[in-house]
């Protein structure tokens, strides 16, 4: 069934304005929100984009709904995922194809890729028209939370660090949600094996992190009744 996309939580969540063609410097009216909860929001969902001049080949559909995960936690980024369910099957074609999840943890060392349409400048911020690609290695894990440790968040066994062999190449501003894959030399064997999630800054001397897919198996079989499963 192809109606379940996997996705990054802050990237599900793209408020799309409904009243006036302004965004005034403040909110006047609205209505209160309950505490605890979020504000409603609309997720529109675009297939088979390569390039965003292109639409040749590309379907937008508005989502059913987002099933955010339970436990996600905005301050550590802990659980930094989503499902986003559409009101109907995509049409699969050479651009739009779905992608088989690896259960199992990434060895350190593997040469995985991250694609995007992030900054490829962050100052001043620069977003490119056609989606962007680098190459990164999968960092041991235990390396990576002696990096991180008492600096920004803690690194848990659902994420996944990876860090460029050379300097230049990393995710950036807004790329945030994409994914990141293994056996991408294959033509057509590529293996999701997460999103990418937070770090500290573009291009720097840490490595950055991402949600690590493979952990929240049991998650998507119980919300999708079995609809998303890993291999």
């Amino acid at each position: 069934m192809n109606r379940l996309l996997l996705v990054f939580f802050a990237v599900a969540i793209t408020a799309v304005p409904v009243s006036g063609s302004r965004l005034a410097p403040r909110i006047v009216g609205g209505t209160k929100v309950t505490e605890g909860t979020r504000p409603s929001y609309i997720v529109y969902v675009g297939l088979g984009y390569s390039d965003l001049r292109d639409v040749d080949g590309t379907q937008v559909i508005k989502s059913k709904r987002v099933i955010n995960h339970p436990d996600f936690d905005f301050f550590t980024n802990w659980n930094d995922i989503a499902l986003i369910e559409l009101p109907e099957e995509v049409e699969l074609t050479d651009k739009i194809q779905t992608i088989p999840i690896n259960r199992y943890d990434v060895a350190p060392g593997t040469k995985l890729m991250i694609s995007g349409w992030g900054a490829i400048s962050s100052n001043p911020e620069v977003y490119p028209y056609r989606m962007r690609q680098a190459i990164v290695d999968a960092f041991d894990r235990e390396t990576c939370k002696n990096i991180y440790l008492g600096i920004l968040k803690d690194i848990t066994e659902d994420m996944i660090c990876a860090q460029a062999e050379e300097g230049g190449k990393d995710k950036c501003l807004a790329d945030s949600g994409g994914p990141i894959v293994s056996h991408f030399d294959q033509a057509g064997g590529e293996v999701l094996q997460g999103l990418i999630s937070w770090g500290h800054g573009c291009d720097s001397e840490y490595p950055s992190v991402y949600t690590r897919v493979g952990s929240y198996c049991d998650w998507f079989a119980q919300v999708t009744k079995g609809d998303v499963t890993c291999q």
